[in-house]
């Protein structure tokens, strides 16, 4: 008998997600620096993987092309039958994947009502094949053995063609993140009872070209004026794929809050094809910040529009590492934005006022080896200063401090304890919203699952405004 009988389940479960047992002591032992030191040492293999795994994807099981996606030292792939049963599999699974999502997306977005047993079903079928995909990643494990294997396949722009190219940008940065005008239609699909209230999805065109998506999770009785928290993930999360509910918080839709998901360019469903989730944004680095807050900026203010036009009288932005460095960024931006698209409150957990930090200096920069290909293509700390325009918060936010609430960690070696610090002071954001934990760049971020305070504080401060 199946584990899950599919067919008569008419809620969502809960996905993959250790927040059960996060919660309880056991989170407290977690979530401590040697979390950190234990991820850093597997990003040194799981990167490379990842590269193996995206060339797999886009060879379509041919094994000179995959070669040449790599590439390898000296140019010369690895061949041979296990290349090719790891090849094949790849491709099987990622074409399972896509023809399952299709039919996923007829079951959600089509025009008829479903039945909840129907979509719960659809869900669950489109978790497991993306679960399978992402897990092949395991096929490519022998050939991590062969010398020279990036992290990363480098599209370094020269410093000179990419400051020609962005000069009107960076002369005006408000003209360069502002909304989409008008804002793009946002199409729905049918709701499904999750384990705490509704769950469904949105999709529409992005201004980086392809579709955007984002998850909504809605109390069970919605009021007519609900609050609305817009939370964005991290770098190389890839929450829809994996099937994971990792840093939604539950605790704020058993509250009374809607909470929207984003899914970030380059992400999960938006891919590039031949790069894993993430990668062009260090690949094509520096182009590749300015290029992805734009698209995601345009989403946040497009997501927000929505949400005001479905009852939220108040709105909060706010996410982790990568979804922290780009909410903060939306915050500054938005002062020049329509009334109805500037959000009320921001929840940042472990963030750094300098992009150059983090990609030249953090920890993670220095895992994928972003430093040294920054440098070998010319570029230099003052011309990466140059385009901080777009990627810093070099301004003020559009919200009061009060209205802002900050989580640091003192042994954060991505995201710059002091940098983060130095924002903090900056922007005046006062103590009682202000946490400062001893942990690192990700447990920290474990952290706020085990004691969610800022979670709650944040939810305290949306109540208090009405």
């Amino acid at each position: 008998m199946a584990f899950f009988d599919w067919k008569n389940m008419d809620r969502l479960p809960r996905g993959l997600a250790p927040e059960s047992v996060l919660k309880h002591r056991f989170g407290d032992w977690v979530a401590r620096p040697w979390l950190d030191r234990a991820a850093f040492s597997s990003l040194g293999w799981y990167f490379p993987l990842s590269r193996l795994w995206a060339a797999a994807s886009l060879a379509e099981g041919d094994a000179d092309r995959f070669a040449a996606e790599v590439p390898f030292a000296g140019g010369e792939g690895p061949e041979g039958w296990l290349l090719d049963q790891a090849l094949q599999g790849v491709r099987s699974a990622r074409r399972r994947y896509f023809r399952i999502q299709d039919e996923w997306e007829q079951v959600c977005f089509g025009g008829s009502a479903r039945a909840p047993s129907r979509i719960v079903e659809s869900e669950l079928e489109r978790r497991t094949a993306g679960r399978i995909w992402m897990a092949t990643r395991g096929l490519m494990a022998p050939l991590l053995s062969t010398d020279g294997i990036p992290a990363v396949h480098w599209q370094t722009p020269q410093p000179a063609d990419l400051l020609a190219e962005l000069a009107p940008m960076l002369a005006d940065p408000a003209a360069f993140y502002a909304p989409p005008d008008p804002l793009p239609a946002i199409e729905q699909s049918h709701k499904a009872p999750g384990p705490d209230g509704m769950e469904y999805w949105l999709r529409f065109p992005s201004k980086g070209g392809e579709t955007a998506w984002a998850k909504v999770y809605e109390p069970e009785e919605p009021a007519d004026r609900l609050p609305t928290a817009i939370l964005c993930h991290g770098l190389c999360v890839e929450q829809e794929l994996w099937g994971t509910t990792a840093g939604v918080p539950h605790a704020l839709i058993r509250q009374g809050v809607r909470v929207i998901a984003p899914e970030a360019p380059w992400h999960g469903r938006r891919m590039l094809p031949g790069f894993y989730g993430g990668e062009p944004l260090i690949a094509t680095a520096p182009r590749g910040g300015p290029d992805l807050f734009r698209a995601a900026l345009s989403e946040i203010a497009t997501l927000t529009g929505w949400a005001r036009g479905q009852g939220s009288h108040i709105v909060a932005i706010g996410g982790t590492s990568l979804g922290a460095l780009t909410t903060q960024l939306a915050a500054t931006q938005a002062k020049t934005w329509p009334a109805a698209l500037r959000p009320d409150f921001l929840l940042l957990v472990t963030t750094s006022g300098s992009l150059r930090q983090v990609a030249v200096d953090g920890e993670l920069g220095t895992v994928f080896g972003l430093g040294e290909a920054l440098g070998q293509a010319g570029w230099t700390d003052e011309s990466l200063q140059a385009l901080s325009p777009l990627t810093d918060p070099d301004d003020e936010p559009v919200m009061a401090p009060d209205r802002i609430v900050m989580v640091l960690g003192r042994e954060d070696s991505v995201t710059a304890f002091d940098e983060g610090r130095d924002l903090a002071e900056r922007w005046q954001i006062p103590a009682d919203n202000l946490y400062i934990r001893d942990q690192g760049h990700f447990s920290a971020a474990v952290g706020v699952v085990h004691d969610d305070a800022p979670v709650r504080r944040l939810h305290e401060l949306m109540k208090r405004a009405g």
